[in-house]
């Protein structure tokens, strides 16, 4: 005969079992672990153990003897080989339960971060690759694309009318999912972006307009955008120009009486020769600007 094992380390004598509705028992008994020898005791000062002051310190549990005594069920090899079966059984089960919630929970999580972050479930994303996105970020986001730092404006599908100015972008290839389902970009995301966009974009065709320090006097431009900002010293704006295909910016906090697309003679000094985007952008500063008659 034998006890279940959470019943192992219990004394029992089994000659004294008896049957109780069929099965048998025996009359079991193990240490308190609430006390010692009955005693329960809550500190220890200078090496001696000090009882608990209600009831003298008797614990409770064992009620003083030292010892806690329970009715355990006693079981034929033949029972307990059965038992053992089913609790392997149980387990067995209760696994496959937690894996399959864990699965679903996985699944889940999944989903909203591929949504949230406009993944497709075939794990792709379209971006727009454009240089002029800034001058048209209302009209994109309108049309339900989404801005991230490193993705920039992306859409899990391509909305209508942007099919030229989409590149796919596989999540494979910048990021991967935690083992809870929570998808994680790569450090050198936004540059894998920057390189696939710069592949997409056509070579552009700005040059530069002279050299730094150059003084240019009524050069026939088309204001194109007007952006303000707040910067540490105030209020600026970054103006853009295009002389033919010639990129002009000028950072200016002076207030521009013309709208973009108008005609314009642009009178100014180069400060600097640039690049943004790929793109040759001519810098100005001390900039005039008159109407073109």
């Amino acid at each position: 005969m034998r006890v279940a094992n959470s019943y192992v380390g219990y004394e029992y004598d089994e000659t004294k079992a008896y049957e109780k509705n069929g099965k048998m028992y025996v009359s079991a008994r193990c240490k308190c672990d609430r006390c010692t020898k009955g005693v329960y005791v809550t500190r220890v000062e200078n090496g001696q153990p000090i009882p608990h002051p209600a009831f003298g310190g008797i614990c409770l549990k064992c009620k003083g003897s030292g010892f806690i005594t329970k009715e355990v069920r006693l079981y034929t090899d033949k029972e307990f080989e059965q038992m053992e079966k089913a609790s392997i059984k149980a387990a067995e089960k209760r696994e496959a339960a937690r894996e399959q919630k864990m699965k679903a929970e996985y699944a889940n999580k999944r989903a909203k971060w591929l949504e949230e972050n406009c993944f497709n479930e075939n794990l792709t994303t379209f971006v727009y690759f454009p240089a002029d996105s800034f001058e048209v970020k209302d009209s994109l986001k309108d049309a339900g694309f989404k801005f991230n730092s490193s993705l920039l404006w992306h859409a899990a599908t391509i909305p209508a009318g942007y099919e030229e100015s989409c590149i796919e972008v596989s999540f494979n290839e910048i990021g991967e999912f935690s083992a809870w389902g929570e998808g994680h970009f790569n450090p050198d995301v936004k540059r894998i972006i920057e390189d696939k966009i710069k592949k997409a974009r056509p070579a552009s065709k700005s040059q530069w307009i002279g050299e730094e320090k150059d003084r240019i006097i009524d050069l026939p431009v088309v204001l194109v955008s007007i952006h303000g900002f707040e910067t540490r010293y105030g209020y600026s704006q970054v103006v853009k120009f295009l002389n033919g295909d010639n990129i002009i910016t000028w950072f200016t906090a002076v207030d521009i009486k013309f709208e973009p697309g108008d005609n314009i003679l642009l009178s100014g000094t180069i400060k600097k020769l640039d690049e943004y985007k790929g793109e040759a952008q001519t810098i100005m500063t001390r900039c005039r600007l008159k109407s073109l008659e």
